[in-house]
């Protein structure tokens, strides 16, 4: 490492510098790869939020129910993205999941003010969590 140089920035140049080749050899695994990790950062902090809004109003025991609810709806997504693939295309299927994540994420950023609304979100996050990975 130069001297003067931090590792986070040593770590963040690398990066940059592995995704540039990348983008010039593979540029739709490029694409594919930076989508994945804003669809990853992007889910996660669904069900971080819904825990946050649980614990906050005094409800720290129901978040492991909470997860297995998430856990338990996400066995209907390989079914629904088998479904929705065999009706239009792999591709398809996958753009509509995310489509479905991006208004998840918009719901509940304005909608999920109390727990009953977070617990009403749980199926739905895990079936979208359930048909996206398939894909």
């Amino acid at each position: 490492m130069p001297p003067g140089r931090s590792l986070l920035l040593e770590g963040f140049c690398h990066l940059g510098s592995l995704f540039g080749e990348l983008q010039a050899d593979f540029p739709m695994t490029a694409r594919f790869l930076v989508a994945q990790t804003f669809i990853e950062s992007g889910t996660g902090t669904l069900t971080t939020a819904a825990i946050l809004i649980l614990d906050a109003n005094g409800l720290t025991a129901s978040i492991g129910l909470y997860l297995a609810v998430v856990m338990l709806s996400m066995m209907l997504g390989p079914p629904l993205h088998q479904l929705v693939a065999g009706r239009t295309s792999l591709q398809r299927s996958l753009e509509l999941a995310i489509a479905a994540f991006i208004v998840l994420i918009i719901l509940f950023i304005f909608g999920a003010n109390s727990p009953a609304i977070c617990w009403a979100f749980a199926p739905f996050i895990g079936v979208v969590y359930g048909w996206y990975f398939p894909g």
